[in-house]
């Protein structure tokens, strides 16, 4: 019998610290992270990769997080991939319109581990790793 696959998180943002504290807080978790840093390679990294989440900031070089969210939600391969918004911006409509887009979650930064761990639980299994 085949071990089940680890969820896939994806998380795209330009910040260097905020891959680096996603990778920290995913650590415990028997999870598989990858990463892009522009909205462009971010698409090309979910057609390839195909995660179980997406994490993403809205404001970032090279494609938004509104255009990649848009690409997902329009493509039928991709549109059930839950995406959650993790951002800076501070737009009052950011949420609204990204929500009506598709996202399953509004969060902003500065970074808040339980709550994203709360939320991203929401959408896959967040099993603890056995000690190594």
């Amino acid at each position: 019998m085949h071990a089940p696959l680890m969820p896939r998180v994806l998380c795209v943002d330009d910040d260097p610290d905020i891959q680096t504290a996603i990778d920290i807080m995913f650590r415990p978790y028997r999870v598989e992270v990858d990463h892009a840093h522009y909205g462009m390679e971010g698409i090309a990294r979910v057609t390839q990769w195909k995660p179980s989440l997406v994490v993403m900031d809205l404001a970032m070089p090279n494609g938004s997080g509104e255009d990649l969210l848009s690409v997902l939600k329009f493509n039928p391969m991709l549109k059930d991939i839950p995406v959650i918004i993790l951002t800076g911006v501070r737009d009052a409509d950011a949420e609204r319109r990204t929500m009506l887009q598709g996202a399953s979650s509004f969060l902003r930064k500065p970074l808040d581990f339980r709550q994203i761990l709360f939320e991203v639980s929401r959408f896959i299994d967040l099993a603890r790793r056995e000690r190594e």
